[in-house]
């Protein structure tokens, strides 16, 4: 069965509750939090997608390699190209800046050889990237919230020649929103007239969750 993409609607935003019902968001797969990689194909990917800049060159980071290709793969299976009119895809930023010894351009990688399979009709632009370093959530690091994630980034609309009709947001695990909804305030700040959209390689659940 070809993978699809699936929306984010009233039966689980609720688990990523800094969504609201106006957010129109999609995902591939679903990753159970505090579960290794052991547990099932996507939590195996994840890991494998989210190894360190500090393993490169070891023998582990083929499976890196490998998992940015999958998810390429995936992506671009699911995309329909002849609905791409007027859509740009921008990554969010990592958690470190491009000068940083540690900057990881995953997320980027995987659009750009999903662009390879797709073609011309699919447009990715690093629209936006994040001034300053922080650590990253997934190695321990403080989660902020949609408007500190919006104080971090910058806008490069010298890079993008059109005014576009939709932006899909383009992120490797929904969590709690929080960086889609920095992102979207940011975007929809520098393009009043787009719709800001997410599309992700998975969502994040839990077995249990409590409130």
């Amino acid at each position: 069965m070809p993978i699809r993409f699936s929306l984010i609607d009233e039966h689980n935003r609720r688990d990523h509750y800094y969504l609201d019902e106006e957010c129109v968001c999609v995902h591939l797969r679903e990753y159970c939090a505090g579960k290794d990689y052991t547990f099932g194909a996507t939590n195996n990917l994840i890991s494998n997608f989210k190894k360190g800049m500090d393993r490169k060159g070891r023998p582990e980071w083929k499976y890196k390699l490998s998992a940015i290709r999958t998810f390429a793969s995936e992506v671009a299976s699911a995309l329909n190209p002849e609905g791409l009119e007027g859509v740009v895809f921008v990554p969010a930023p990592p958690s470190k800046s491009k000068t940083h010894p540690e900057y990881d351009s995953r997320v980027l990688d995987v659009l750009t050889k999903a662009q390879l399979q797709v073609g011309e009709s699919m447009a990715v632009c690093e629209l936006v990237t994040q001034h300053g370093d922080r650590e990253s959530a997934h190695t321990g690091g403080d989660r902020l919230n949609p408007a500190e994630h919006a104080a971090t980034y910058q806008i490069h609309r010298e890079l993008l020649g059109i005014e576009p009709q939709t932006i899909i947001v383009f992120d490797d695990v929904l969590t709690t929103g929080s960086t889609f909804m920095g992102m979207k305030q940011v975007l929809e700040e520098a393009y009043p007239g787009a719709a800001v959209q997410g599309m992700f390689l998975a969502r994040c659940i839990r077995e249990e969750i409590e409130w």
